[in-house]
């Protein structure tokens, strides 16, 4: 249609005025408008279509006229939704919505969790009997049972555990009406609520499970737990599929009957399987466990059990017994974990064959200090001593610039790390597990001594206890010096707890005596025991003391005199020296290195006498021949 002006207004009255009566044929004219022409056809406006139709009708459809109540004809307005989909629907139809399993459209999704939560809305105008009555004669054939079912403000609340019900319940939403004519609009999700283990829900589940424990048999009861009756009859929803909740079950199992000799946890939906590890504990005595028709979704998921003396035990129904399409593997898998198991999901199993239990394995224990060269020993020591007592300085840390080579590295690594003082390492972790841009690996990396003595003195003050060091001189040559530093350090001005450290040193000779190349540095926080023999350490106690601590590391590093009187640093010539007459007595002798070193060394580096006493032990055939073997 051609925009209007107000001059118009005649025209565009008589253009409605037209269509309206079934007029509208009309041509382009010299006009404002329209002007009209002669037609001869037939009129085309769905009015008249509609008139014909009731025409028809009203003759019987043979053109006589059969008598019929007059009616009132009105003229049909414009339905901008007519045509879409759903628009005719009728109101009782099953596809209200266009899903019978969505609510406002969105399709009802499977709770990972196996609940879902119901909401009546304006549900308090109804008992709770008639209303869930209706509800379910509405859905019949399909059956759910509600759980908690409770009032929140007018409305009124419940959970099942069925997917099938809860999508039959929500295309219930506003097509089901009470008895009053008020249609219900239901909303329906997927939810696993937090629940609250207060003083007064802890003490209702410890009841509920009084009232379900046996005593002459020591059987505990706790299949389908939610569903008890202590909990329906006041509206209390404690699944054990919470992880709150089923923790604080096992801890009251732990607490009131320690001696429990069977226990049932099926039907429970029980996902994760962690807490159980508490049965180990408490349940010594426990025979019989079912696990059976719950969610676990991998047999591993048992192996918080492994080592427990059941003997009856069921796990059918779980996600992980469709992977087993032989019994035999299945029952093979199941021994590995429960060794002791005689009947399995109500099956008698066969004695286990030999080969199906595995060979016990015990994990040697962590020895002492290691060193790859006993000559070693005296400069592990020094350094030890010098390096930690210019490190733990109260002031500051520049005096370690002399120890670090002018191309040296370093880099520090932290994980589960807590305290006061925890962002000053988190922030500066070159962890390359959690660091991937190129550019923050580079910048975490400080090179230089100058920049190396700047990081650490940024890094808390420490005292470390050195009488609890373990050292690994792992490389000790002429060329290159490698060990590894593992022990704790308490931090001074905090009170953060104790630390726990891993250091490596990489040495290269220098002008006098050797220079830090490499120190890599990874801290974590101490465990339970080693912080406790930490605590008791008589170094910590002396942390403020500015007198020089004495050196006891342990195992096959033993301990030394003070620091004024260790042996001096072997320097670079001396070492060069040594190794000189080692390949000049060699020659002269005809005996390989490793006997040549073995002779200077007992005649203490000189080499006149280890000729002299080569020719002594030579004439008279005391030196074997392995010693000229090259």
């Amino acid at each position: 249609m051609p925009p209007l002006h107000k001059k118009n207004k005649e025209d565009f009255n008589n253009y409605y005025h037209d269509r309206n009566s079934g007029n509208f044929d009309r041509e382009r004219g010299s006009g404002n408008f329209y002007s009209k022409r002669v037609s001869f056809k037939a009129q085309s406006h769905p009015i008249g279509w509609v008139n014909k139709i009731i025409e028809c009708f009203e003759q019987g459809g043979n053109g006589n006229k059969t008598p019929v109540p007059e009616r009132k004809r009105v003229a049909i307005r414009y339905n901008p939704m007519q045509g879409r989909r759903g628009a005719h629907r009728d109101a009782n139809s099953r596809n209200v919505g266009g899903n019978q399993h969505c609510f406002r459209g969105r399709v009802l999704q499977e709770s990972p969790f196996q609940w879902y939560k119901v909401t009546l809305c304006n549900g308090k105008k109804y008992s709770r009997l008639e209303i869930l009555k209706a509800l379910q004669n509405f859905i019949d054939p399909m059956d759910f049972v509600p759980i908690a079912v409770n009032l929140d403000e007018d409305d009124l609340t419940f959970f099942i555990d069925n997917y099938k019900a809860a999508t039959a319940i929500c295309a219930a939403n506003l097509r089901f009406s009470m008895r009053d004519g008020w249609k219900i609009q239901i909303k329906v999700s997927a939810h696993m609520p937090y629940i609250d283990v207060n003083p007064a829900l802890k003490e209702k589940i410890r009841e509920v499970m009084s009232s379900n424990y046996d005593e002459k048999t020591q059987h505990l009861d706790l299949c389908r737990f939610y569903s008890k009756e202590g909990f329906q009859n006041n509206g209390i929803f404690a699944p054990l599929n919470c992880q709150n909740v089923f923790q604080t079950v096992l801890e009251i199992i732990g607490e009131s009957v320690p001696n429990i000799v069977s226990l049932d946890l099926s039907h429970n939906k029980i996902i994760s399987t962690e807490h159980l590890s508490i049965l180990k504990k408490f349940g010594s005595r426990l025979k019989s466990l079912s696990l059976s028709h719950n969610k676990i979704n991998n047999l591993r998921d048992l192996l918080c059990l492994q080592g427990m003396k059941i003997e009856t035990l069921a796990l059918d129904g779980n996600p992980f017994c469709d992977k087993y399409e032989d019994q035999t593997n299945y029952v093979r898998e199941v021994r590995k974990i429960f060794k002791a198991v005689i009947f399995l999901d109500a099956i008698e199993l066969p004695p286990p064959l030999s080969f199906d239990e595995e060979n016990v394995i015990e994990i040697p224990k962590s020895l002492g200090s290691f060193l790859c060269d006993i000559n070693g020993k005296d400069f592990t020591q020094q350094f030890l001593a010098q390096f930690y007592a210019l490190y733990d300085d109260k002031h500051n840390r520049d005096a370690l610039n002399k120890a670090y080579a002018n191309s040296a590295q370093f880099s520090m690594n932290v994980f589960n790390i807590s305290g006061t003082n925890s962002q000053k390492y988190i922030f500066h972790s070159r962890n390359l597990k959690k660091v991937n841009k190129f550019e923050h690996i580079t910048k975490l990396l400080h090179w230089g001594r100058d920049e190396i003595v700047r990081f650490l003195n940024t890094l808390p003050k420490t005292q470390h206890d050195l009488s609890n060091m373990t050292v690994d001189l792992l490389i000790y040559t002429p060329q290159m010096i490698s060990l590894c530093i593992c022990g704790v350090f308490y931090e001074i001005e905090s009170t953060s707890p104790i630390r726990a450290f891993s250091r490596t040193f990489i040495l290269t000779p220098a002008v006098s005596g050797y220079n830090i190349i490499s120190d890599m540095l990874s801290i974590t926080d101490a465990s339970k025991e080693v912080a406790t023999n930490a605590l008791s350490s008589p170094v910590l106690a002396l942390a403020a003391s500015p007198q020089h601590l004495e050196l006891n590391v342990q195992a096959e590093i033993t301990p030394c005199s003070p620091i004024g009187e260790s042996t001096p640093i072997r320097s670079s010539q001396e070492l060069d020296e040594k190794r000189r007459m080692i390949n000049s007595l060699s020659e002269q002798t005809g005996m390989n290195l490793t006997w040549s070193e073995k002779c200077l060394v007992e005649t203490d580096w000189n080499l006149n006498n280890a000729l002299f006493a080569f020719n002594k032990f030579h004439k008279s055939n005391q030196i074997p021949a392995e010693a000229f073997m090259k």
